[in-house]
């Protein structure tokens, strides 16, 4: 044992048998510090099983639990002599540091004795008893963040509970908080708080909203634009819609977006428009009820339909009707950032039902495993947390769960109301599917509602209802619930406008409405609906509602006869890629992925790979002067041809054929283009050679980078200046340093240079703020590369460098929510490119999904064997465990590319995996240190090998030149395995608390 831990464990035992208590640490980071005073505190455990231990009985009832559980939780990989074992040398090791008396063991239990301070406890304490400022304030991240190790995945289960439960806890108490600070007109509180709860949980769309309501309060009318595009990629991602009052505050955003417009509150339709068509389905529920209600005879309805049908709104207006009448109603909504926590929706229906009068009256057993759902309730149930696992860990709480219910139930009748159940976990599925049909005994209506039809094989006891869109009949009914139509022509027509236009769903029936409203169309009297501008209105309706792109693929088109037209057919492929991009109604696939298909000879086949619905397909023949182009459009669906044609002209005209087969592509698919996207394009030319470069950028090889220079520099001699020619041209000089191709500093200031003369000629280009976000980043101006990244997003919402960039510089801040929006987003557009995939490894891997990440670096390296895949995929596996495999690939990319810069990363971390010391530090040359002092991942991964063989020092140095270039993601630096040696170093409390403040202050 190091002086310092000697020091650090007799100051713990001091402490502990003085009485003064040890600090055990939950929030954001894990550990347990002691001291014979606050400022003598010392780190005595870090993140570990020893830890995990302690936190557990912390947590636990009595602080105490059985031998055999604390053995399932954390050494169930093993037999259960070994877990014992294992158990015995931790209770040893926790007193040689804290002392004989800080843990008991007696009667085949274990119990923490010493008084521990834990930030949890004071957190859940504050919050109830209504002191949210020190609530918001004990809350500084997730809850015990990263794992103890392998074979604790029952421990992992435990913690993923408790963290999401926590997490919720704080959201709503920073909810309350930050009403009251807009309210008290404190509104950069409000704003900063309401940042806190979005980026504790960012897939929950309430703490959205709230913060884009706090941004309009404060008056920051450009942050809220920009929260609510981030807000929208996130939703998109998510493959979600907002709800109506989240919808309400985007409109809200939008409108003062535009030329400065008052954030006033959104136009509102009504307060709740009626519920009509939904007789029947309402009904069914009422026949339902009556049964259970009065004598017993337990039932299941499961509710259907798509998006905005009216499930919630029906579930609503049932629970109402039940209320009113006094009736017991408990509405539970699954929230999708619970979707991945094992049985997260069956323990907060647990919980629930655990607050009703006759919930007492379960079994013993029974209450263990409810407190194994949420251990808060060992507070309402007197049992420890049982230690089933597996399969009989589902059957019990499913058990537990129905004997409560049938608890609850024999007090007085109850419904239960499971709302968007297609967000609900598998494990509570599980369970809830073993639940429901033995729901017989018990006097209760269970109803669960969502997109996705009940899937369960007992199904005697579930009767279904499909919710269909409204009939024309029906819009006029839920028209005039909200205000009556006056007997005008325009009124009779406005109904079957609107179903023809909304399809009959009720929420978008809504919102054509508001948007009519918003824009003047129609207006709400006292007396009715009125209509100023009858056209208005009909063309507004007519005009299809915004819609996801269609995805459309130019396949490179083919050459008949002499291959001196192969440059003819290149340039015709990549100028309809050019002008059927300028399109919005349109998301062409990238050359770069439209060139990995082309030998793909099934059209189906070859859409499927890109996730395209159309293809257009051509060949191009040149007789003498005459050339020939003949186009298909297919509809990859069906496998149907949509259009065929060819044209014939000069060699001269190529671009003039170019724009006919567009003009034919966008007819046939229906795809006007707006006077901005009709204009005479006279970059064409120029975009051509820049999709060209990008082509050869992303294959990250020297000789491509040669190949780009070349082709920008025939562009420029051809066209003159041109902004989009020097930003590429600066790109590839800033990419031969990202890349390790040749980490030169002069390359930098000649991309500085290029970057200068772009935004000369044009300075609020999308490019333009590419490169200078991309050298801004390389010298570890990180907040001004994001805004250059954001400002080009804002100029082309799908420009790819921005996305992808911007998407890892996320993943590297610990910004996940943000990155994988971005990611998928240039994965759409550019699906094959295999730095895209590279990259949603990279957010995967420091997301802590460590076998999960494989899958993307494993795509990468077999799409492009190229040197940086073979280090990215090689240092994945070794996160996963997968040394050996790892082991190959670093050793292949040394002897292929030694003596390089990449070579000389890949030899470093190749030794460093194994342990050599000397090697590795032989290996980190002049140029990979240039390569890491530019390059945030390379400065971390310099870090961890430092960390592997020893040499804490360069460690420590590399890894704060790391946080400082951005690399803030302080959830991975506590679990990332590599940095493991660290962790007992005296330094590591100081460079995670700053990594801490950096990550937190880092704003998307």
């Amino acid at each position: 044992m190091s002086e310092s831990r000697q020091k650090a464990a007799a100051a713990s035992a001091t402490a502990t048998r003085r009485g003064r208590a040890l600090r055990l640490t939950t929030f954001g980071a894990a550990s347990l510090s002691g001291g014979p005073q606050r400022s003598d505190e010392t780190i005595v455990f870090g993140p570990g099983k020893p830890l995990a231990l302690l936190a557990y009985l912390h947590c636990a009832p009595n602080h105490s639990a059985s031998r055999d559980r604390l053995v399932d939780l954390l050494w169930s990989d093993g037999t259960a002599e070994a877990g014992q074992h294992n158990l015995r040398q931790a209770v040893w090791y926790i007193r040689q540091r804290l002392g004989d008396k800080a843990v008991s063991t007696r009667h085949g239990n274990v119990a923490l004795v010493a008084e521990v301070v834990c930030d949890r406890t004071a957190f859940v304490a504050a919050v109830e008893n209504g002191d949210l400022e020190q609530g918001v304030a004990l809350y500084a991240g997730d809850f015990l963040p990263g794992t103890p190790g392998q074979g604790a995945n029952d421990f992992d289960e435990w913690a993923d509970l408790e963290r999401y439960r926590l997490r919720r806890v704080f959201t709503r108490a920073a909810e309350c908080l930050v009403r009251r600070r807009l309210a008290a007109g404190r509104h950069a509180d409000a704003q900063r708080l309401a940042r806190r709860a979005r980026d504790a949980d960012p897939h929950d769309e309430g703490v959205w909203a709230l913060l884009l309501e706090a941004s309009l309060a404060a008056g920051d009318r450009a942050r809220a634009a920009a929260e609510a595009d981030l807000f929208e990629r996130v939703l998109a991602d998510d493959r979600r819609v907002a709800q109506p009052n989240t919808q309400a505050v985007l409109r809200r955003v939008r409108r003062a977006a535009e030329d400065g417009a008052p954030a006033g509150p959104a136009v509102a339709v009504a307060v709740a428009p009626a519920m009509v068509s939904r007789e029947r389905e309402f009904g069914m529920l009422v026949a339902a009820w009556e049964p259970a209600r009065r004598s017993g005879g337990g039932r299941h309805v499961h509710l259907t339909g798509g998006v905005g049908l009216g499930k919630t709104r029906l579930l609503r207006e049932f629970q109402a009707r039940l209320q009113a009448a006094g009736e017991q109603v408990l509405y539970m909504p699954a929230r999708f950032p619970a979707r991945r926590v094992s049985f997260g929706f069956v323990a907060e229906i647990a919980t629930g039902l655990a607050q009703l009068p006759g919930s007492q009256g379960v079994s013993p057993d029974a209450a263990a495993a409810l407190v194994s759902l949420n251990p808060s309730l060992s507070a309402r149930f007197a049992a420890a947390a049982d230690g089933a696992r597996d399969d009989e860990a589902l059957r019990r709480r499913a058990l537990a769960v129905l004997e409560l219910v049938t608890a609850v139930s024999e007090e007085a009748p109850l419904a239960v109301l499971c709302d968007d159940y297609h967000w609900v976990d598998p494990a509570s599925i599980a369970a809830l599917a073993w639940v429901l049909p033995q729901l017989a005994a018990a006097r209760v209506l269970w109803i669960t509602a969502g997109s996705a039809a009940w899937a369960s094989s007992e199904q005697r006891l579930t009767e279904r209802a499909n919710l269909v869109p409204l009939s024309p009949e029906g819009v006029l009914q839920l028209v005039s619930s909200i205000a009556p139509l006056p007997s005008q022509t325009w009124a009779a027509r406005l109904p079957p406008l609107l179903h023809q236009a909304t399809a009959g769903v009720p929420r978008a029936v809504i919102e054509r409405l508001q948007d009519a409203l918003e824009q003047g169309l129609i207006t709400l009297e006292p007396t009715g609906w009125g209509c100023p501008n009858p056209e208005g209105l009909a063309v507004q309706l007519a005009t299809p509602a915004t819609a996801e792109p269609l995805p459309l693929l130019v396949s490179p088109f083919r050459v008949e006869g002499p291959s001196d037209a192969a440059h003819l057919a290149q340039g015709l492929t990549e100028g309809l890629i050019t002008v059927l991009s300028q399109s919005e109604r349109l998301r062409v696939i990238a050359l770069a992925s439209a060139m990995r298909v082309r030998d793909v000879g099934d059209v189906r086949a070859r859409a499927a790979a890109v996730g395209a619905q159309y293809v257009l397909e051509g060949r191009v023949s040149m007789d003498g002067d005459r050339l020939d182009v003949a186009a298909t459009l297919h509809d990859a669906t069906t496998g149907s041809v949509i259009r065929g044609d060819s044209w014939s002209g000069a060699g001269s005209d190529l671009f003039a054929l170019r724009d006919q087969v567009a003009r034919a592509v966008l007819d046939a698919l229906r795809v006007p283009l707006n006077p901005r996207e009709e204009r005479d394009l006279g970059e064409r030319p120029a975009y051509d050679c820049y999709l060209r470069a990008r082509h050869c950028l992303l294959r990250f090889l020297p000789e491509e980078f040669d190949r780009a220079l070349r082709v920008l520099r025939y562009g420029l001699e051809r066209g003159g200046d041109n902004a989009l020619l020097y930003a590429t041209t600066g790109m590839v000089y800033w990419q031969l340093v990202f890349s390790g191709s040749n980490p030169d500093e002069a390359l930098l200031r000649t991309a500085e240079e290029y970057a200068e003369k772009a935004s000369a000629l044009e300075p609020d280009a999308p490019h333009s703020h590419a490169l200078a976000a991309c050298i801004a980043w390389s010298g570890g101006r990180v907040r001004q590369a994001v805004t250059h990244f954001q400002r080009a997003l804002a100029c082309d919402p799908a420009n790819p460098e921005a996305l992808a960039w911007l998407g890892c510089i996320y993943g590297a801040a610990g910004k996940m929510f943000a990155a994988h929006a971005l990611i998928a987003r240039v994965l759409e557009l550019d699906p094959l490119s295999s730095i895209n995939h590279s990259f949603l490894g990279f957010n995967l891997m420091v997301e802590g999904r460590f076998e999960e990440a494989l899958g993307p670096y494993r795509l990468t390296f077999e799409l492009d064997k190229i040197p940086p895949a073979y280090a990215t995929y090689a240092i994945a596996l070794a996160r996963a465990g997968r040394k050996d495999e790892a082991d190959d690939l670093l050793a292949t990319l040394s002897r292929l590319t030694g003596g390089t810069p990449v070579g000389d990363f890949g030899e470093f971390m190749l030794r460093a995996l194994r342990g050599e010391r000397p090697e590795a530090l032989a290996a980190v040359t002049p140029h990979l240190e240039t390569f890491g002092r530019h390059v945030s991942y390379v400065a971390w991964h310099l870090g961890a090998g430092c960390a592997l063989v020893g040499e804490s020092d360069s460690a420590f140095a590399w890894l704060r030149h790391a946080v400082a270039m951005g690399f803030v993601n302080h959830p991975f630096l506590l679990i990332d395995p590599l940095l493991a040696n660290l962790r007992a170093d005296d330094r590591w409390p100081q460079l995670a608390e700053d990594c801490r403040q950096a990550w937190e202050e880092f704003e998307v």
